[in-house]
């Protein structure tokens, strides 16, 4: 599951894992 934040994307893994990917500019 991607979800879209003004900071970023904040991704959540099958494992429960969050991982927050920086978009670039």
């Amino acid at each position: 599951m991607n979800v879209v934040t003004g900071v970023g994307v904040i991704i959540v893994n099958p494992q429960g894992e969050i991982l927050l990917g920086k978009r670039c500019g």
